[in-house]
């Protein structure tokens, strides 16, 4: 048990030290754009989103909010975060023991982060978006969302945040873009 957790690590802090050694590419200005990277596939805007419960909490139970960013492009929503696949327990071992023996190392390269789809936006009628989101480790439920009245960025609404077809919980929602 040990012995895995020191490869995980080892491997992690290789992982890291590779990531962070990355030349910097420098930014060009593309026509018609802001400034992107070289072949940089993500675009969109980005949104910060507070959920507040609508019920109130009983006595001596704690008010669960909901926080955090999402990025739309198009008709899809992502996790701002990207996602780095990690080498396999046993590749880890035998790179750990490679290491220990004082032989060279050779290690593949993770790619890019993998930007995750963790749902979808439409418009609807009315001026409202619904964002339909299905993701265990953020957001899975529907957000309907409006303009908040005398503002030009703030949107408000609802949540229903669900566990298969039903709804568990309905939080008041704030959503605001932070970059585009």
């Amino acid at each position: 048990m040990r012995t895995g957790l020191l490869a995980w690590t080892a491997i992690l802090i290789l992982v890291l030290m590779l990531i962070a050694s990355a030349p910097a590419q420098p930014p060009i200005q593309l026509p018609g754009q802001g400034q992107r990277l070289p072949d940089d596939d993500v675009e969109g805007t980005i949104f910060e989103y507070k959920c507040t419960p609508k019920k109130k909490a009983k006595e001596g139970e704690e008010v669960e909010q909901l926080e955090g960013q999402f990025r739309i492009e198009g008709t899809a929503v992502f996790a701002v975060t990207g996602q780095i696949k990690l080498p396999s327990p046993d590749d880890a071992k035998k790179a750990l023991d490679s290491l220990k023996k004082g032989k060279g190392l050779n290690l593949k390269a993770p790619g890019r982060p993998q930007q995750k789809r963790i749902g979808e936006y439409r418009k609807l009628s009315g001026k409202k978006r619904r964002f339909d989101f299905d993701d265990k480790d953020s957001l899975n439920g529907l957000m309907i969302v409006w303009k908040k009245k005398n503002t030009s960025d703030v949107w408000m609404g609802t949540f229903k945040q669900k566990e298969g077809d039903k709804v568990v919980k309905e939080y008041s929602v704030m959503v605001r873009p932070i970059e585009d």
